[in-house]
């Protein structure tokens, strides 16, 4: 039985400049799975993600490496409740 999960992920480093929202997106996509993801002013990235657990985990994975020229220092990530989950078609970035 799959289970559809939400996740908010922080990824702390290197990671603004060096095309990772862009490379996330396909990876989200590549995955089959919708969300979003968002450059913060402290120079991280935030991402929201939802789609089947076992997906969701690979593409937390994917995180903790991240694009070809960035340099991930930190993921941290969070189930996020039932009643705060967005409904998500696609999987965007926002800025």
């Amino acid at each position: 039985m799959n289970t559809t999960v939400c996740y908010k992920i922080t990824i702390v480093g290197k990671v603004q400049g060096v095309a990772f929202r862009y490379y996330s997106q396909l990876k989200a996509k590549e995955l089959g799975l919708c969300g979003t993801t968002e450059n913060q002013m402290d120079g991280n990235v935030v991402t929201f993600i939802r789609g089947d657990q076992n997906q969701v985990s690979a593409f937390v994975d994917w995180c903790k490496l991240g694009s070809p020229a960035s340099d991930v220092k930190q993921v941290m990530f969070q189930e996020v409740n039932e009643g705060e989950r967005q409904e998500y078609k696609d999987f965007n970035i926002l800025r």
